[in-house]
């Protein structure tokens, strides 16, 4: 049986300690997922075995993990997500009501745009061109 609050008193490490040791590997590791995990009574989380693991090899085997883990090399570890790169960043949501979406979706029918950002993004611009004018 897992009791992850054991495992910190144990090894003498904080709660701080273990998000920033597993959010090396696990990037959206954070106080909230601690909680949870620190709280298997509420909450029904629990770590995964390689993430056992990487507690173990950087504070020591203390009760409160699980018999599940092992230790796993490198090739192993979850690959940490690098940021995504796009050429256009910035990203604008916008929510529509039936009536003008429908208005939109037929006046893109008509036009020779190759997709409703293209559209969108000339409309944009455009605006923009004629608030400088005034």
């Amino acid at each position: 049986m897992h009791d992850y609050n054991l495992y910190l008193n144990l090894a003498g490490i904080t709660n701080r300690d273990m998000i920033a040791e597993l959010k090396k590997y696990y990037p959206r590791y954070g106080k909230a997922v601690q909680s949870m995990v620190c709280h298997p009574e509420r909450y029904g989380v629990r770590l995964t075995a390689p993430a056992e693991a990487i507690l173990v090899e950087k504070f020591g085997d203390f009760a409160g993990l699980s018999d599940a883990w092992t230790f796993v090399n490198a090739e192993q570890m979850p690959k940490i997500r690098k940021k995504e790169r796009r050429a256009k960043a910035n990203k604008l949501t916008v929510r529509l009501d039936d009536g003008l979406f429908a208005q939109l979706r037929e006046c893109y029918g008509k036009t020779a745009f190759a997709s409703m950002q293209d559209m969108v993004e000339a409309a944009i611009v455009e605006f923009l061109r004629r608030r400088e004018t005034v």
